[in-house]
């Protein structure tokens, strides 16, 4: 018997016209952009798309074309794996942006002319800051796949604990270079009365921390279940590739086109295994649990609308499905 042998995936990098190595996640008429910017500027840039949608125009720091914000840079000297932040959504636009305003900039190995000189519009976002963010989220959700039941606020609780610890560490950031208490003296007919008070940054270090135990309470309360093998396997997908800033790899931590599939074929396989396919449906002995079944297939379906017309014509399902049509249709 003669064998195919396996195609071997091409290594090839893509550049653009000047050199700069293209990120497998860019398309052909982003690539085409940033032929066009680089020919106006006449130097190489780092060509990551920036907030306001445009490629970055930062010079490359690193062999793989992008800037040091872009995956470019190894955050103060970290050991290859540790996690730098990929930003989501609108979340992430609470992330402190980099400029001179940042009581960190005079000592930010990050800090440079070029970054000063950017709109603060279009700063790029502070890589400590989604460093923390990201880790923070990645294993919040990690935590929250073991609740005893789950619904859709669960994600969005998770962001919102990560950006709580994220603003935790900024508010001790600015509690280390300043007074833990605030003296305030008034001046009376007889004497100097001096108050002393908490600190603003420590007051709201610790508000942020008691509303963190708030948000964790959520989740405590409801710890009581094993993480189904589905949730296991997203979040250790967003482990492997959470430590990168390279749009190749933020463009993986990304939802796929539908990432349900799975578990819609396990409702499937649910469904299967409650029917009884030996007895004819219209038979009183029939031992098929119907109520279980049809709840199986409606879920599937509307996980996963696309598997309905391969359902139907499978010898397996159809059966089931046209004898009860309610089992057709999604929730």
């Amino acid at each position: 018997m003669n064998t195919q042998p396996t195609p071997t995936p091409s290594t090839q990098v893509i550049t653009t016209a000047l050199g700069s190595p293209c990120s497998p996640a860019w398309d052909a008429p982003w690539v085409d952009t940033l032929n066009k910017r680089e020919a106006e500027l006449g130097r190489r840039i780092c060509g990551a798309r920036t907030p306001d949608g445009k490629p970055c125009e930062f010079p490359p720091d690193h062999p793989n074309g992008r800037c040091r914000f872009h995956g470019g840079a190894s955050l103060s000297g970290a050991q290859p794996g540790n996690r730098n932040a990929v930003i989501h959504g609108l979340y992430s636009r609470t992330l402190q942006r980099c400029s001179p305003k940042c009581p960190n900039w005079a000592n930010c190995p990050l800090a440079a002319p070029h970054v000063a000189e950017v709109s603060p519009s279009n700063a790029p976002t502070c890589p400590y800051e989604a460093a923390q963010y990201q880790t923070a989220l990645t294993d919040t959700i990690e935590f929250s796949a073991h609740l005893s039941y789950n619904n859709n606020l669960d994600h969005h609780t998770a962001h919102t604990m990560a950006m709580l610890q994220v603003m935790m560490t900024r508010a001790a950031t600015t509690l280390s270079n300043s007074s833990l208490i605030d003296t305030t003296e008034t001046l009376t007919k007889d004497q100097i009365k001096e108050t002393l008070k908490p600190s603003a940054a420590l007051t709201a270090f610790l508000r942020l921390s008691s509303e963190y135990r708030r948000y964790l309470g959520l989740f405590t309360k409801r710890l009581n279940f094993a993480a189904s093998f589905y949730a296991s396997k997203t979040c250790a997908r967003r482990q492997h590739h959470d430590f990168s800033l390279t749009p190749e790899d933020q463009a993986k931590l990304q939802p796929i086109a539908n990432d349900y599939l799975d578990t819609a074929r396990w409702h499937l396989s649910e469904a299967l295994r409650y029917t009884d396919t030996k007895t004819p449906f219209t038979h009183k002995q029939n031992n098929t649990r119907v109520d279980d079944v049809t709840g199986n297939y409606r879920k599937a379906f509307s996980l996963a609308p696309e598997l309905l017309p391969q359902c139907l014509t499978d010898p397996k399902h159809s059966p089931f499905l046209n004898h009860y049509p309610l089992a057709q249709t999604p929730f």
